[in-house]
């Protein structure tokens, strides 16, 4: 049977030769014959057993480049890249060789999905098995970068609704930090405006401004302010944009004219970063003591201890302790002590 077998005599040796992958039973039909032509037959049998053999790549995988959070994609089928000529039912796995890229088998199908914001090479090996022997191929996954716009961010201070203690004082702006994918220099715009100003300040490194108000704000009146922010590329707006009144002429402070009771007001801003503002009233003369604690009461700074004059008057505090070192982000107090009147309320330190 010259389909499994390929037969040859050599002088006295016969050899038989196996067909590539050929298996079962074939008969042998030998002849001797002498000189006078008298013949001698025999017949025998050679059974050729299967040997498992393991697959093979017959279609190399192909590297392929995609963009950035490019989320699902079919690739390719699995079946034309592995061949085995024992078994056509092979069972396939993939995975990657380094974080990034994610892959996925579906029936006969490789698929990837990316990883949020990853960007750079993942190889891939993807491995076909017959149930005892295997082979594999492995794939080049470029991802190329795409800029990914700066996350939304909120304002802070002053809050939505606020009022704002004077009209004509600086108002300390702050909002929250803006985060990029790409690690990208963020740079913020501020925007405050109203029925008498406009006001625009570009190319801010901190999530703050303080803004000179002296003679540019109106009494009694609505003003709104925003931020945005830049990665160079692409702007983002701020979440929401805030309103802050200012409050009415008659509540400016005259220091010709004492109060007529002790009073400590709430600090402004608060939330606040860097600094604050606490202000205070004094109908007479006396010793005082405004002191800053932390919410286990001990003392983090001294910001006025002596005697002060009748009046309004007010201190600012830089977010610094007594050795002049930068405290740490949290909800801290402040008491103003006089006497026999004493008056403690909480601020917000938001780095």
């Amino acid at each position: 049977n010259l389909t499994r077998l390929s037969i040859q005599i050599s002088n006295d040796s016969l050899y038989v030769n196996t067909v590539q992958d050929s298996i079962g039973e074939t008969l042998i039909y030998l002849s001797a014959t002498d000189p006078s032509l008298a013949i001698a037959r025999d017949t025998f049998q050679v059974t050729i057993n299967p040997v498992n053999d393991a697959p093979n790549v017959v279609n190399a995988l192909r590297d392929t480049t995609y963009l950035e959070d490019f989320g699902k994609l079919f690739v390719v089928l699995i079946s034309p890249v592995f061949h085995d000529i024992d078994n056509p039912n092979l069972s396939y796995t993939a995975f990657n060789l380094s974080p990034g890229v994610n892959p996925h088998i579906t029936n006969d199908s490789l698929y990837l999905i990316s990883d949020t914001d990853f960007y750079g090479n993942v190889s891939v090996k993807v491995s076909a098995s017959d149930g005892s022997l295997s082979v594999s191929d492995t794939f080049m996954v470029t991802i190329t970068n795409v800029n990914d716009p700066p996350q939304p961010f909120s304002l802070i201070a002053p809050q939505n609704q606020d009022t704002l203690p004077g009209w004509n004082d600086p108002v300390h702006f702050l909002w929250h930090k803006s985060i990029d994918a790409d690690m990208d220099v963020l740079t913020y715009v501020f925007r405050l405006f109203g029925s008498n100003i406009d006001t625009t300040i570009s190319g801010l490194t901190d999530t703050n401004y303080v803004f000179n108000a002296l003679n540019r704000l109106l009494p009694l009146t609505a003003y709104f302010w925003t931020s945005i922010v830049s990665d160079g590329f692409i702007q983002a707006a701020s979440s929401d944009t805030f309103q802050f009144n200012t409050p009415f002429l008659v509540g400016i402070e005259d220091d010709n004219i004492a109060p007529i009771k002790f009073a400590v007001h709430p600090n402004f801003p608060n939330p606040f970063n860097p600094t604050t503002t606490i202000k205070f009233d004094m109908p007479n003369s006396s010793n005082v003591t405004l002191k800053i604690y932390n919410l286990l009461g001990q003392e983090v700074r001294t910001l006025v201890s002596g005697n002060k004059q009748a009046g309004y008057h007010s201190v600012i505090w830089d977010g610094k302790n007594n050795q002049g070192q930068a405290v740490s982000s949290g909800v801290y107090l402040y008491r103003l002590e006089s006497g026999s009147f004493t008056k403690t309320m909480k601020l917000m330190l938001l780095k």
